[in-house]
């Protein structure tokens, strides 16, 4: 299973939305970039059966972040609120990933 960075992502996120101030900078690519890694590691980790919910859900939360990044850019300022929901998404994106293939493992193992 590949390993889910989360500080990296945070900077990386947090770097996205910082630029995202700025009316010209294209914000989607590196998002759907970081939305691929994520969708990659569902499909890695999650039984074919079982991933388009997980899939999904992954392309929700990484709608609502581009959403975020769109608000961003409109207010011209990053504001803490902001901020702090994006601090917490890799790692709320990840303890969703570990707890539906934990999920998964248990239902297994009870069938």
């Amino acid at each position: 299973m590949q390993s889910l960075p989360t500080n990296q992502h945070i900077q990386v996120l947090i770097s996205i939305a910082n630029q995202a101030v700025e009316p010209s900078y294209d914000y989607a690519p590196p998002l759907k970039e970081m939305e691929k890694y994520y969708l990659d590691i569902a499909k890695s980790i999650i039984p074919v059966l079982y991933q388009s919910r997980v899939l999904s859900t992954i392309r929700f939360e990484f709608n609502q972040l581009e959403n975020l990044c769109k608000g961003i850019q409109l207010l011209n300022e990053f504001p803490d609120k902001a901020k702090n929901k994006i601090e917490r998404f890799p790692e709320r994106l990840n303890h969703y990933l570990i707890q539906e293939k934990d999920a998964l493992k248990l239902k297994q193992v009870l069938s």
